[in-house]
């Protein structure tokens, strides 16, 4: 298993809700909307690795 880095300038803003369901195991994945902005339409990673920074804005606590 690989080792977490202990710092990081590169994170996903995220739901704190999705970041915890994410550390249980309960979800695998996120979708984002989004497009592809660029003229050869090619879409490259340009982050291979990042930390998420979980959010409380526009959160509902239901």
């Amino acid at each position: 298993m690989n080792q977490l880095p202990k710092s990081s300038s590169i994170a996903l803003k995220e739901w704190a809700v999705a970041v915890e369901a994410m550390a249980r195991g309960d979800q695998i994945i996120i979708l984002r909307k989004g497009g592809i902005h660029r003229d050869d339409k090619e879409f490259r990673i340009v982050h291979p690795e990042f930390l998420f920074y979980p959010t409380y804005e526009h959160q509902r606590s239901e």
